[in-house]
Formats: structure tokens, C-alpha cells, sequence
């Protein structure tokens, strides 16, 4: 539920989630679960883009490391892979991947 007046509060009791921008209406901050800042209800759009784009960030973290594993694991099945190998490859997929997520929190923000 969004909404932004007192006539609101009915429904915001018993919705899953409510939102309403922070103002004056003090009685329906603390019921809201989320509010927002501004006297609009536009950022909402805005914060459900946000929130796509971080799920598709995280499904692709989430590949990245699961290929990360099953090679490694697949050459350590074979005898290819060593200690050595796996001490240097573990901090460069880490890295790798925090790199990543930083990439695209930055390029998140500059599209804004």
C-alpha cells in the first residue's frame, strides 16, 4: 500500500507493506513500514528500479561464484588442482566478484 493522508491508515494496517512519504502526518509514519524522504510519491519508481537492478547484480554474483566452484572443484576431482593454485585463485575470485558488485553500484548511481 502507498499512500500519503490519514484516509490511508485503514489500508495500512492491514497491507503486507505500506509506504508514505516522511511529513507531517506523524499517525501514519509509525504505521508505515517504509517511508521516504520528500513530499512526493515519485522516488518509489526510482527505488523499484534500484531494486531490480541490485537482484539482477546478485543472480549474477551468484553465477559468477557458482562457476567459480564448479571448475574448481572439477579440476580438483581430476588432480589438476593443487593447494598453490587454490590459495591464489580463492582471493582472486573474492576479488573479483567484490570488484564487480562495486562496478555495478557505480554504474547504478551515474544512471541516476
Amino acid at each position: 500500500m502507498v499512500g500519503d493522508g490519514l484516509n490511508d491508515a485503514k489500508a495500512f494496517d492491514v497491507a503486507a507493506l505500506s509506504v508514505t512519504p516522511a511529513n507531517n502526518l506523524a499517525g501514519l509514519l509509525s504505521r508505515a513500514d517504509v517511508y521516504v524522504t520528500g513530499d512526493n510519491l515519485r522516488c518509489i519508481g526510482q527505488a523499484l528500479q534500484s531494486v531490480h537492478h541490485t537482484t539482477r547484480v546478485q543472480q549474477q554474483i551468484f553465477l559468477g561464484a557458482l562457476m567459480y566452484n564448479v571448475i574448481a572443484i572439477g579440476l580438483s576431482f581430476v588432480g589438476w588442482m593443487t593447494p598453490l593454485w587454490a590459495a591464489i585463485l580463492m582471493p582472486i575470485s573474492s576479488i573479483s566478484l567484490v570488484s564487480f558488485t562495486l562496478f555495478a553500484q557505480r554504474s547504478m548511481l551515474e544512471e541516476k
